[in-house]
């Protein structure tokens, strides 16, 4: 853990560091990286959906992994809302399954069959992947305990995304969110294993423009933010390869506390009470200092 009594000093280590440089890196590819992937992405699944093209009249077949996924994950499609587990507490998953299917499809209206699986193959854990490969908080760096990370999507048509001045009414957005919190532990890539306080987080999203063209889909990355803390049981930040992890990159983004909600800027609150606290603890005790050699 890394206490500091001077800001000024702590923030230019930080920038030095190895692990302040790899930060860097990921920042400035991480938009371009991701909408290189899933542009790759639809490409490969417009040649799968058009090797088992159906008969257009007939409703559209999501893709597999969509569907593997479905009641997994949460899904916003349009304004409907398909929460993670309520299939399966309906007592009738396939048919919950078929109506988030047709609501799916709707929502894509204009689009053709082979284009709506393609949408639906990005709307899966295949993107969400390729988010965690292209952040600093991904898997590939920090793994953590089963059952704790989160998947969200959301598919919205253009109009009415909070995009909506960068895409057109014929455009859909879809939005990605990865995140985890409450968890107790966490690994490195050499799979050492750290217990960290149950306030530690981590948090992904990215937003994607989909436009169906002559050629396929075209994927347009819009955003794409995360954040991460990480303290140790006694609360103190955790410090790997001399960055201290308790960031959000970019440092600037659009609302992020109403974004992110009142946990995640109460995780984000308590390292700078603690710095805080212990600067003003240093100013306290060197003020005592300085009153006591006046005396004597």
């Amino acid at each position: 853990p890394l206490r500091s009594k001077n800001i000024r000093a702590m923030v230019s280590c930080c920038r030095r560091s190895k692990g302040a440089r790899r930060l860097q890196l990921f920042a400035a590819s991480r938009k371009s990286n991701l909408e290189r992937a899933l542009q790759d992405e639809a490409r490969a699944m417009l040649k799968e959906a058009e090797a088992a093209a159906t008969d257009a009249n007939s409703p559209a077949d999501l893709h597999p992994q969509c569907l593997k996924d479905f009641d997994r994950c949460r899904y916003e499609v349009g304004e409907k809302v398909f929460a993670q587990g309520a299939g399966a507490a309906s007592g009738d998953i396939e048919a919950e399954r078929q109506r988030f299917a047709e609501h799916f499809g709707a929502e894509c209206t204009s689009c053709s069959n082979a284009a709506i699986r393609v949408i639906s193959g990005l709307a899966s854990q295949t993107s969400m992947a390729h988010l965690g490969a292209v952040s600093f908080s991904g898997p590939h760096s920090y793994a953590l305990p089963g059952g704790f990370v989160k998947a969200t999507f959301s598919l919205k048509r253009g109009s009415s995304s909070s995009f909506s001045s960068a895409c057109s009414s014929k455009d859909l957005c879809l939005s990605l969110k990865r995140s985890a919190k409450g968890f107790g532990s966490f690994s490195l890539p050499d799979g050492e294993v750290h217990e960290c306080h149950p306030s530690s987080l981590v948090w992904q999203s990215a937003d994607v423009r989909l436009a169906a063209t002559e050629e396929g889909i075209s994927v347009s990355v819009l955003d794409v933010q995360e954040a991460m803390t990480f303290c140790f049981p006694n609360q103190l930040a955790v410090v790997h390869d001399g960055l201290e992890l308790h960031f959000r990159s970019p440092p600037a983004g659009f609302g992020w506390a109403s974004m992110c909600g009142s946990r995640l800027r109460a995780a984000l609150a308590w390292p700078l009470r603690a710095t805080l606290g212990g600067i003003a603890a240093a100013l306290c005790a060197r003020q005592k200092k300085k009153e006591k050699t006046k005396g004597e």
